[in-house]
This record gives structure tokens, C-alpha cells and sequence, in this order.
């Protein structure tokens, strides 16, 4: 059953996307002709007359060839207006030579007209519904009054069986169609759930970055409007305008992090799923050298003692942008939840196919709750202020678990309140 279902799935698929009606056509085409050329044997053991075998070979090969034009040409309007003649006239010279309406014609005619009436665009229902009336008619007519032009069934056995052969092939027909169309129902309502969970996922996403912009973004702003606003009216001294500048300077460092990570976090969950981030081959140590200086201020301010035990030439496997982003975020935490005066210690240990980067400090610490929360991208509370009352976003440390786990690293935190905190970062040292 699983073959005969790729096997359908292949015969209906067009080389571009191929509508419902189109995909119908294809099967119907193919298999339609597979069963002409087995109507055709079955007809030279039934029937006398040769034509009852050529005719039906005839339109099984012009049925293949317009199977064709639809599922590799890329033109199914073409062929399915082609088709109709084709099939009707096949009818008609079938009606004469198996008995006409005593003979089994008559209902492959009601099959061909809801099919064609189904596949068709809705322009071509009236002009195909009154051929179709006309066809019919006509055979009834020309039996009527021209019944020596019906070759009749030689006997009830032979009738019988053109019944039963006719009724089997056609039910095999049907079945193959229906199966067809039941498939591409599955793939549709699939394909829809799938955009339906996307949607959702940017509601969701849209839902976060306003909260999270509304929350952190217009506070500093509001802040730095503010100063700005006394020192342009002359309302403080310069020593006090000074003193505030710093602390502003200080909340808009924190808002262009904040507005980094929101980048990246929309970035990544904008990205098709289970798409790879590019890795690059790159060394460790300037990295995080270049990602310190970043941190000077705060560090001199804080009075911290930073040092890193990373030696040179050791490589990782990691995209560029994405190791920096993690890097920084950690130095970030770290700095921000440190004690004045305390110490942050940067180390690496080779294990298996991965480098641990360490980033170790002697602050606040995290409790075990507080950690679920901040790991967890469906967490929407904001972050704690750190020891000199800095404000983030709580986004960062999400986004660095999201990062390295998508290019097959880990993020693991070791924390006790009070005494500081460790997180370990599994990066793969060579290319997947």
C-alpha cells in the first residue's frame, strides 16, 4: 500500500506547483490509460470486432501522451480540453460495436462527465454540460433510428462479462482518483495546521517584543528625555548634568543591548525551521578578548578582577556572529551580577568532540526557580537588576541556550545564591 501511494504521489505531481484539478488529470490520464490497454485484451477475448481492440490501444496512447503534456509540460488546460473529445468519441464508437444502451457504455459516460465537470475551470461547465447532453443524446438517437449500426452481444455470457470487466475497471479508476485526492486532502490540511503553528509562533513573537519594548525600551527613554530636557533649560549644574549623562550613558548602553538581542531572537525566529546556522572554523581567545573590551567601563567601575585562562590556537566550529552574541551575554550576566571588588574567571576543558568555554563569577548567584525562568523562551518576565541596579531584558541568556543548541552545542549554569554563579558552554571544536 505504501508503494502504490508513492507511485500515485509521483504520477499526480507536476514539475511546478500543480493545482487540485491538475493533479486529479494526471492520475486520471495514467491510469485511464493503463486500463484501456487492459480493456482492450480483455476485448479480444470477449469481443469479434478488431475495432473493439484497436480503437481502445488508439486513445490509451493518446491518453498517455496528453498525461505527458500535463505532468511534464506544465499545460493540463490543453490536455484536459483535448481529453474530452478523445474519451467521448472512444464512447461513441464503443456504444456501436458493444450494444449501445443494453451495453455497458452508458455509465463510463456519467463517470467522464463528473469528472470533467470536476477538473475543469468554471468557464468551460455550460459549453461542457450541453456537449455532453448532445453526445449522449445523439448515440440514443442514432440507435433509434439506425439500430442496424448497434452490433449486438452475441450472447448473455458475453454481455455479462463485458459488464463485469467494465464495472471492475472502472471501480479501479474511481479508486485510484479518489485515492489521489484523498492524499492531497491530507497534504493540504497538513500544510495548513503547519502555516496555522507559524502563525501562532509570530503572534506569540509579536506579543513578547511589544511587551518587552513597552516595558524596557520606554523607561530609559523617557529617562534620557527627561535629562536632556533640564540640562537644555540650564535647571541643574554642570557637575549634576555630568553625574546624570553617566547614569543615562549607562541606560542607553543597556537599551542598545537589549535591542541586539531582540534582533537576534527575531532573527532566528524568523529563520525556516531546521535550517543550520553556518558555522565557521574560528579561534577562540580573540574573541573573547574582543568581547571584554566591551565590558571595560563596567569592570573598572565595579572594581573587578577579570581573567582568562584561553589559550591561543584553539579553534571551535561555531558561527562567528553567534559565538560573539554568547560570549558577550555571558560577560554581560556576569559583570552585571558581580559584587564590587569581586572576581570573574574565563576557562576552557577539551572533552570528546567539544570545547567547555567556563565563565565563572563571584556574585549574587541564581536560585534553581529563577533559572527555569530565565532558560525558558516562553518566560516572558523581565530580568533582575544586577548589583548596581543595571535593567536588561532577561532575553539574553534564552537566546544564548537557543543559539548553541542550533549548532549542536549545549548551555549548562551551575548557581548558588550568594556565592556566584558558572555557566558552561559545550561548543564542537570541528565541522559537523
Amino acid at each position: 500500500m505504501g508503494q502504490l501511494k508513492q507511485i500515485l504521489h509521483y504520477i499526480q505531481r507536476s514539475q511546478h506547483k500543480p493545482t487540485l484539478e491538475n493533479q486529479v488529470f494526471n492520475i486520471a490520464s495514467f491510469t485511464g490509460g493503463i486500463l484501456l490497454c487492459v480493456m482492450a485484451l480483455s476485448n479480444a477475448f470477449i469481443l469479434t470486432d478488431k475495432l473493439a481492440v484497436i480503437i481502445p490501444l488508439i486513445v490509451s496512447l493518446a491518453l498517455m501522451v496528453l498525461f505527458y503534456f500535463s505532468r511534464f509540460q506544465q499545460k493540463f488546460i490543453i490536455a484536459a480540453l483535448l481529453a474530452i473529445p478523445l474519451v467521448y468519441a472512444l464512447s461513441g464508437v464503443m456504444w456501436l460495436i458493444n450494444g449501445g444502451q443494453s451495453g455497458s457504455i452508458i455509465h463510463g459516460l456519467q463517470i467522464f462527465f463528473l469528472f470533467f465537470f470536476a477538473i475543469l475551470p468554471k468557464k468551460y461547465h455550460i459549453p461542457f454540460t450541453v456537449f455532453h447532453l448532445l453526445s449522449v443524446i445523439s448515440l440514443y438517437l442514432i440507435e433509434y433510428f439506425h439500430p442496424n449500426l448497434i452490433t449486438p452481444y452475441s450472447s448473455r455470457e458475453e454481455q455479462l462479462t463485458d459488464q463485469i470487466v467494465t464495472l471492475t475497471l472502472s471501480i479501479i479508476c474511481v479508486y485510484a482518483i479518489m485515492m489521489s485526492i484523498k492524499r492531497i486532502y491530507e497534504e493540504k490540511t497538513k500544510e495548513i495546521q503547519n502555516q496555522k503553528e507559524d502563525l501562532k509562533e509570530l503572534n506569540d513573537l509579536k506579543d513578547k517584543m511589544l511587551s518587552i519594548i513597552s516595558h524596557d525600551i520606554r523607561g530609559p527613554l523617557g529617562q534620557l528625555k527627561s535629562v536632556l530636557s533640564l540640562v537644555a533649560d540650564g535647571h541643574i549644574s554642570k557637575e549634576q548634568s555630568q553625574d546624570l549623562l553617566k547614569k543615562v550613558f549607562i541606560n542607553v548602553q543597556e537599551t542598545e543591548n537589549l535591542l541586539d538581542s531582540l534582533v537576534a531572537w527575531a532573527s532566528i525566529q524568523l529563520q525556516e525551521r531546521n535550517i543550520a546556522i553556518k558555522e565557521d572554523l574560528i579561534e577562540l581567545k580573540p574573541v573573547i578578548e574582543n568581547e571584554k573590551n566591551l565590558f571595560l567601563n563596567q569592570i573598572e567601575q565595579k572594581k573587578l578582577v577579570f581573567s582568562c585562562q584561553v589559550p591561543q590556537q584553539l579553534y571551535v566550529s561555531v558561527n562567528t556572529n553567534v559565538l560573539a552574541f554568547i560570549i558577550r551575554n555571558l560577560f554581560s550576566n556576569a559583570v552585571k551580577f558581580s559584587n564590587p571588588g569581586g572576581e570573574i574567571q574565563v576557562s576552557c576543558i577539551e572533552k570528546d568532540k567539544y570545547i567547555v568555554l567556563s565563565v565563572k563569577d563571584t556574585g549574587v548567584g541564581i536560585t534553581p526557580e529563577r533559572l527555569n525562568e530565565i532558560l525558558d523562551l516562553n518566560n516572558n518576565n523581565s530580568s533582575t537588576r544586577g548589583t548596581n541596579n543595571e535593567k536588561g531584558s532577561g532575553l539574553g541568556l534564552r537566546l544564548c541556550k537557543e543559539f548553541i543548541e542550533k549548532t549542536g552545542g549545549t548551555l549548562h549554569v551551575e548557581s548558588e545564591t550568594g556565592k556566584g554563579s558558572t555557566f558552561f558552554v559545550s561548543i564542537p571544536k570541528n565541522h559537523h
